[in-house]
């Protein structure tokens, strides 16, 4: 039977003889325990070297982790410059169409103002022109009326004139009569 402790007496023969424990064993114990030594050191250094082997994986895992981070970072980094450049070219974008839209809107309110004006020109115009008709109607009316009292003078001028034109003829007559009684005295 095989001892696997270093501590329990060994039977060797009749007698029972202990090894103190800093005593190393000698003969063939030895070889027993420097093979179970060599055994436990060599599973130990197994153990040991598994572990090692195990943190190796561990740490190329966390490297492989960290690598994909860095990428994903990267990535993302480039996708944030990206998105900054665009959200900038979409910030200058709005910014014209803000000042655009501003434009428009000040050449909308001042088309309103000179339409406002126009039609207050426009109203004073058909005022005018209101008054103009009005003026020129009471002109054709006055020219009507004194065309009226031209006709009247007309008549009248025309009316003295045929009784000019008859005292004339009459004075002619009257002249001449007076001639003739003048030659005619004059003769006898």
């Amino acid at each position: 039977m095989v001892n696997n402790n270093q501590d329990q007496p060994e039977a060797s023969g009749s007698r029972l003889h202990l090894h103190p424990p800093h005593t190393p064993p000698q003969g063939p114990q030895q070889i027993r325990t420097n093979g179970i030594n060599n055994f436990t050191q060599a599973h130990v250094h197994i153990d040991q070297m598994l572990m090692r082997n195990e943190d190796d994986n561990h740490l190329a895992t966390q490297r492989q982790h960290i690598n994909s981070l860095k990428r994903k970072v990267s990535a993302a980094e480039l996708d944030n410059t990206a998105i900054t450049e665009r959200n900038e070219r979409l910030q200058a974008e709005l910014e014209l169409a803000r000042q655009e839209t501003r434009s428009a809107n000040e050449r909308a309110e001042q088309a309103v103002r000179l339409r406002v004006e126009a039609e207050e020109a426009c109203g004073e115009v058909q005022a005018d022109l209101d008054r103009s008709g009005d003026r020129v109607r009471a002109l054709e009316a006055e020219v009507e009326e004194r065309d009226g009292k031209m006709e009247v003078l007309t008549e009248e001028r025309d009316e003295w004139r045929a009784k000019f034109e008859e005292l004339a003829t009459k004075v002619q007559e009257a002249a001449a009569i007076c001639q003739n009684k003048g030659k005619g005295e004059a003769r006898a």
